[in-house]
């Protein structure tokens, strides 16, 4: 009856073995999965950094921003006779 018991529990054991075998092989599966799609999400966003570094550059240079403003919005350079200053007020 002890053998028996024995082997029964030792089959229990080894069953219970490949389930957590099982188990941990599938979480590992699951979680590489989430690594990929958390590298692509990061691959993403960062060529979108960059594009938007590239426009943030773009808006900052002084060249492009007079052609805008004189092209798109159809603004004009001043002459020196044209501004006046004021005095008084600080």
């Amino acid at each position: 009856m002890q053998k028996r018991s024995f082997w029964l529990l030792w089959g229990l054991g080894c069953v219970g073995l490949i389930f957590i075998k099982l188990y941990l092989h599938n979480r590992l599966v699951n979680l590489s999965y989430k690594q990929q799609k958390l590298e692509t999400q990061r691959i993403a966003l960062a060529k979108e950094q960059n594009a938007l570094r590239m426009q943030l550059l773009a808006l900052k240079d002084h060249h492009k921003a007079e052609k805008r403003a004189h092209d798109d919005l159809g603004l004009v350079q001043l002459k020196t006779s044209q501004v006046q200053l004021l005095k008084g007020h600080a």
